[in-house]
């Protein structure tokens, strides 16, 4: 149990390179709405070496991460490091496609994410790599059992849902059908450029909003481009969730007498306050899940 805990704690700190977080945002200085440019942290974002980087720290995460929890079971640390390490590395290759500018990249890309995020969930329980994928569903999830048979099951994300609802009904916003469904989560855009509001796009619980862009090629790239790292934010809210935030709710729901039952429908993300804390403390430039989004939205 010790040693599980200490290995418990460099996955945590690990994890904030591809942590989720429950409002992540891409600041830039179109139109003036902020002094914190895009720039200063894509600048140290484009190269091989950042790329492995990031990609060691999916594997790495995912690797400690499932083995310390499958530890925690009674079962093989190596294990579920081994096959842990194998579903970051899929997570990785998720979020290389979402961060591409083709339609579609971003459905595709989140469901590749979710899969490798699976995997690694799976191999946390000491069950089969391939005993669970989840897939991403708007504010909903999937559960396919493929090795049991057709079997699956749909379960809602209430807070994800409740952000999308607020969002259907700001009269300030827009859907864009379009790029929800090539990015694989719902899209809205602000109506207009006086609203007040001092982002540029801005990713919670699964959603995406961003400030409006004009027909032009110049605005057309800029919106490519912001749509592209708050993709890499959503990908990192699935991961979040399946990494930490479901084996936390599976102890916290076996607790309580119709935790079962609310465990049937519900999925709870429980670690949003812990990114909630973290958005606090954490300035933007500073917070290595932003830099993750840089790194990969940098790919062309």
């Amino acid at each position: 149990m010790r040693r599980s805990f200490y290995l418990l704690l460099p996955a945590a700190l690990l994890g904030a390179p591809a942590g989720s977080h429950l409002d992540a945002q891409a600041i830039c200085p179109w139109y003036g709405a902020s002094p914190v440019a895009c720039g200063t942290t894509a600048e140290d974002a484009s190269g091989w070496q950042s790329q492995a980087a990031v990609l060691g720290a999916n594997v790495l995460l995912s690797g400690l991460t499932a083995g310390a929890l499958q530890e925690l079971r009674g079962g093989s640390f190596r294990d579920g490091f081994r096959r842990g390490a194998l579903g970051g590395g899929v997570t990785y290759l998720g979020k290389r496609v979402a961060a591409q500018r083709w339609w579609g990249a971003g459905l595709l890309g989140r469901a590749t994410g979710s899969a490798g995020a699976s995997v690694v969930r799976n191999a946390g329980a000491g069950e089969p790599s391939l005993s669970e994928v989840v897939l991403p569903l708007g504010p909903a999830r999937l559960y396919l059992q493929p090795q049991r048979g057709p079997s699956a099951r749909l379960q809602v994300d209430p807070v994800g849902v409740v952000v999308l609802a607020l969002a259907a009904t700001d009269r300030e916003l827009g859907f864009d059908a379009g790029a929800s469904l090539s990015a694989g989560a719902p899209v809205f855009r602000a109506r207009t450029h006086s609203d007040g509001r001092t982002w540029t796009g801005r990713q919670t619980a699964g959603v995406i909003r961003t400030r409006p862009f004009d027909g032009s090629a110049e605005e057309r790239r800029r919106f490519a481009d912001v749509l592209t790292h708050e993709r890499i934010h959503v990908l990192q809210y699935d991961q979040s969730y399946l990494l930490w935030g479901a084996p936390l709710e599976q102890r916290v729901l076996s607790a309580l007498p119709a935790g079962e039952a609310v465990g049937r429908w519900l999925d709870l993300p429980l670690e949003l306050s812990a990114w909630w804390l973290l958005h606090r403390v954490v300035p933007y430039r500073r917070r290595p899940w932003e830099a993750e989004a840089f790194v990969l939205s940098d790919v062309r």
